[in-house]
């Protein structure tokens, strides 16, 4: 099998390309506008047309896997034409090379759980609970499932789309919940045990749905390899952890008191309290079941966040 990766040198688009060359495909794609991942995957910029329809007539794929993304919901909403830009246009840039030049490709059109009105529903939002964007992110990725489902429907490509909850692992910015507690739990350990440990926190209230990112991408795969053209999957563990749980899990890892102080500046306006996803239908389409439980990624991300602050 081939594979075309837009996003190839993000985070999740890293453990993509590992994960599938394991699996025996040939992987090819787009990484970001200044940085090659390797020889077959250059750096290259989703919204040039040209450059698409050359890099995918090269490649020939058989599954292509769009991952290239603005992704920070916070950054949208100070900064929301970025977002507009690469999600929803650059989306549809891709879906049109993709019509010229691999109209049988099997697409999966990554988008977001952010997409939901949220909602503390029994079992968790699943694809046919009520759509309400709340930020530019959010509306962006709305935007881009509309252009996948009408290429889909008017054009007849097999196209899917993951709506996938938040996920998280080694190597993820610390602009995410996860990441940033663990790279502060880090930091906390190379402090003079004698002085105060403090940790500075967002809204710990809200409860959200995490998945260890090697999880996610195995979803991405078995939807490509199994999951129906024209439907739409949540990409979630049905559980929900709330914030000041998480915390909880990271500073028991550290063995310390630390000092935990909430900052207005670090919490985010509109938070939704509860986002929870329900993945029966991913599971009823591939089979597909997490395999690494939250404290086993917490470990991992707080052991890669040692590794990198000490220099190793």
């Amino acid at each position: 099998m081939r594979a075309f990766i837009t996003g190839a040198g993000g985070f999740a688009g890293r453990y993509l390309t590992d994960s599938l060359r394991r699996h025996g495909w040939e992987v090819s794609g787009l990484a970001s506008r200044t940085k090659a991942l390797d020889d077959d995957i250059p750096a290259g910029d989703v919204l040039d047309f040209r450059r698409l329809l050359e890099l995918i007539g090269r490649a020939h794929p058989d599954a292509v896997f769009h991952l290239a993304a603005a992704s920070n919901p916070s950054k949208s909403l100070q900064d929301p034409l970025p977002h507009y830009q690469i999600n929803a246009l650059g989306t549809a840039t891709l879906l049109e090379a993709l019509r010229r030049q691999a109209p049988r490709a099997r697409t999966l059109i990554v988008s977001t759980g952010h997409v939901y009105r949220p909602a503390d529903v029994e079992g968790g939002l699943d694809e046919d609970s009520p759509l309400h964007p709340s930020s530019p992110y959010a509306a962006s990725k709305r935007a881009a499932e509309i252009a996948a489902l009408q290429y889909a429907g008017t054009y007849g490509l097999p196209v899917m789309i993951a709506r996938s909850f938040n996920h998280a692992g080694p190597g993820q910015s610390s602009h995410y919940v996860v990441a940033q507690f663990c790279a502060q739990a880090a930091a906390l350990e190379r402090v003079d045990p004698s002085t105060e440990a403090a940790m500075e926190v967002g809204n710990l209230n809200p409860i959200r749905d995490f998945l260890d990112v090697r999880d996610v991408v195995e979803a991405y795969r078995l939807l490509v390899e199994r999951g129906e053209p024209g439907q739409i999957y949540n990409v979630a563990s049905g559980q929900g952890t709330a914030i000041k749980d998480l915390l909880s899990m990271v500073l028991e890892e550290i063995g310390r008191p630390v000092t935990v102080h909430s900052r207005q500046e670090r919490q985010r306006s509109g938070e939704a309290s509860v986002l929870v996803g329900n993945p029966e239908k991913l599971r009823r389409a591939t089979d597909w079941r997490p395999a690494r439980a939250l404290n086993q990624t917490i470990q991992e991300t707080l052991d890669e966040w040692r590794q990198r602050q000490s220099g190793a």
